[in-house]
């Protein structure tokens, strides 16, 4: 009896000595992971800050809680075409892979610029939208696909134009420090009731949970209507696209001269998740405000933020500061 009585003590403290070391095993995997994002994040923004004093942009991406980074961040100055001498920012969210995201940060901008300088802004970046999705499919599909939100600043001596397009939910905010934030894109979401109607005459359908299915294709579930790539949406047994890549496009004049806490702000979801544009805004304004040459680092700080509020994607922010871009508007 006594002997029992010991074996199942042994054997209780046995599990619960096995238990505390798997404790602190995840403890520690948790510290060495946390420990790795500090560092490829202090790397991050160290290597941000010549483009954000070079182009007055600052940009940051973190792999989160993710398995894998599947956003991409572009900041570069225009050196030809209609925008010559204008700065493009974009963000791309890829989800599936990485083909289509890392596709459109090759390619999107080198497209823009390789336009006629005496084609129409508008209709530039529309094609440009379409002809990159064509050349993926055609030359890179990988079953991947990607949101995109473009930002081209132009200068002028009257102001600034701000050149807008996007497909899915990434998102591009004006924050004015005189006004309240003003969205330049709206979500292409499959339960908006223009795209479910688009979805479900070219034969789709759109699930209970707000996705886009396509019909007879396995794993075919897309929580966004617009995207580049995804071409088992678009090309199919249906009528036509399911999800297109056709870009909303919008130009903003700024009539006024812009202050050093002036500045458009793009991000993917995973900032979008858990703040709204106000928060957003200000988290940027506020870090603007005390560290005025570091876009980057409210950038970096947008990020981090979005993380500890409990974002569970991918996050990427781009910050446009317009009077470090023109000065002279």
């Amino acid at each position: 009896m006594t002997s029992t009585k010991s074996s199942k003590k042994e054997e209780g403290l046995r599990k619960k000595a096995e238990a505390e070391a798997r404790r602190q095993a995840e403890a520690a995997e948790v510290s060495r992971k946390q420990a790795e994002a500090e560092q490829v994040a202090a790397a991050a923004l160290a290597s941000a800050e010549p483009l954000a004093k070079q182009l007055g942009v600052g940009t940051s991406t973190l792999q989160g809680n993710r398995d894998y980074q599947e956003d991409r961040v572009v900041a570069s100055k225009l050196e030809a075409g209609p925008c010559e001498g204008g700065r493009f920012v974009a963000v791309y969210d890829g989800h599936c892979g990485v083909g289509a995201s890392e596709f459109a940060a090759q390619q999107l901008h080198v497209n823009i610029a390789a336009a006629g300088s005496d084609q129409d802004m508008d209709e530039t970046i529309r094609h440009t939208f379409l002809n990159t999705n064509e050349a993926f499919l055609s030359e890179a599909d990988d079953g991947s696909g990607t949101t995109a939100v473009v930002v081209i600043v132009v200068p002028d001596s009257s102001g600034p134009t701000i050149h807008v397009g996007h497909v899915g939910d990434s998102r591009a905010v004006l924050c004015v420090a005189s006004g309240t934030p003003q969205i330049l894109t709206a979500d292409h979401k499959p339960e908006n009731e223009a795209e479910a109607a688009r979805i479900i005459a070219a034969g789709g359908t759109v699930s209970e949970y707000g996705r886009v299915v396509a019909p007879g294709v396995s794993d075919s579930m897309l929580a966004c209507s617009r995207s580049l790539g995804d071409g088992k949406f678009k090309q199919g047994a249906f009528k036509e696209a399911l999800v297109i890549a056709e870009p909303d496009v919008s130009s903003h004049r700024l009539e006024v001269s812009v202050g050093e806490l002036d500045f458009v702000l793009l991000a993917s979801d995973g900032v979008w998740d858990v703040f709204n544009e106000v928060e957003a805004c200000n988290i940027v304004r506020t870090t603007l405000a005390a560290t005025p040459d570091g876009p980057h680092i409210a950038a970096s700080e947008l990020c981090k933020k979005a993380l500890e509020k409990g974002s569970d994607d991918n996050i990427t922010a781009a910050v446009v500061c317009l009077s470090w871009v023109f000065p002279s508007c």
